[in-house]
């Protein structure tokens, strides 16, 4: 058995697990169609926010690469997210279901989670402001929405969030790191916001393929 195959297995077990936990039904009904086409969208908007982050920090060092790779990357969310929400239409009216009390109390608490990631990256931007320290605002920013996946990750009960959520906390340890190192702000909030640029492609690909109306070339 060549080395590292076991190790290759279990790690594929492992995706295949997360994905099976959270895979809609065979048939997507309206509703999760278009709960799948509102979080593609927010991976979309996100993983812009991310390279424009990473494509500033860098100022063209990169000649543009990672502008132009996550350009495409984003061309094909919103193709991908205008085939989701026309498929939904398509399904009509007939298979929705109105929200329970669990649904409602989960809406609340995402709205609630939301509200406070928003106001503690307002408060840790003004402390920084404040005390001159500025350029620690990305890993901070980082590391706010890295941790804000972990309640939503029990909250909807999305095993995948918690492996988001920690690659992104990772990725504001890092530029906490190569800052405390002594390394050039570009480099630390350009690195930051290319790996959480990678993990926001990483979830949108997943929705996608758990809409089942998949790849740009099957349209």
């Amino acid at each position: 058995m060549p080395f590292g195959l076991p190790f290759t297995i279990q790690i594929k077990t492992i995706n295949q697990k997360l994905i099976t936990m959270e895979t809609v039904t065979p048939s997507p009904s309206k509703k999760q169609l278009e709960r799948l086409g509102v979080g593609l969208f927010m991976m979309t908007v996100f993983t812009a926010v991310w390279v424009t982050i990473a494509e500033f920090s860098f100022i063209s060092l990169d000649h543009g690469a990672t502008a132009g790779a996550f350009g495409i990357v984003i061309i094909f969310f919103v193709i991908n997210y205008i085939k989701i929400m026309q498929t939904a239409k398509e399904v009509g009216q007939a298979s929705a279901e109105a929200d329970g009390p669990v649904e409602k109390s989960r809406a609340k608490w995402f709205y609630i989670i939301f509200a406070v990631e928003g106001i503690a990256i307002l408060v840790i931007k003004n402390i920084l402001v404040n005390k001159g320290h500025d350029d620690l605002f990305v890993p901070f920013f980082a590391l706010i929405v890295g941790l804000h996946f972990f309640p939503m990750a029990f909250l909807l009960k999305r095993p995948f969030f918690y492996v988001f959520g920690a690659w992104i906390c990772l990725m504001a340890a890092l530029g906490f790191y190569l800052l405390q190192k002594g390394e050039p702000v570009y480099l630390s909030t350009g690195l930051i916001g290319l790996g959480c640029a990678l993990a926001t492609t990483a979830n949108g690909i997943r929705l996608i393929k758990m809409g089942g109306v998949a790849w740009v070339g099957g349209m």
